[in-house]
């Protein structure tokens, strides 16, 4: 596979690492299936965190980007990329044939550290990952769309003290 990573040439170190899907509960996922109107559904979307699963396999990009992953068993992954710098990115259920060569272009956004205080207006934007290292107040409007990451500190919070969109 190749990567590409918006706004710089350096395509090199981004670990692609090769996660078993999360187990979801089978009962929560038939009375999702079920009665789709309540309760919170659940997905690899929703319960994959590759911070609590050991990689099945994992390699680094070369300066161009490319990596490759050898000798997988079939099945069903997840994908995990992950670089200081950069926004993480997951793939779910990705199905992996026996002698099937997987060719994916992934394009990777650079992450952006926020600090205190925001005074101007902001919207969180999909696939970017947003850190936040300290406490932080949001004194302007905000605007998170779907796919946003906002990745806060353990013991860190941020405040909102404006409107709250969502797209």
């Amino acid at each position: 596979g190749t990567i590409s990573i918006l706004g710089t040439d350096d395509y090199s170190g981004v670990t692609v690492a090769l996660y078993s899907p999360a187990y979801l509960d089978t009962t929560l996922v038939r009375i999702n299936q079920e009665y789709p109107h309540i309760g919170v559904i659940i997905s690899q979307e929703t319960e994959f965190d590759h911070r609590l699963q050991t990689p099945v396999t994992y390699t680094q990009t070369d300066a161009a980007g490319n990596y490759q992953l050898n000798n997988i068993k079939p099945g069903n992954y997840n994908f995990a990329f992950l670089k200081d710098g950069i926004s993480l990115k997951y793939i779910y259920d990705i199905i992996l044939i026996e002698g099937e060569n997987v060719q994916q272009g992934i394009e990777l956004k650079p992450s952006i550290d926020i600090s205190t205080p925001v005074t101007e207006p902001i919207t969180f934007e999909t696939g970017v990952q947003y850190n936040f290292k300290h406490n932080t107040q949001i004194l302007s409007q905000a605007i998170i769309e779907a796919g946003a990451i906002l990745s806060i500190d353990k013991e860190k919070k941020v405040e909102f003290y404006n409107n709250l969109n969502t797209l």
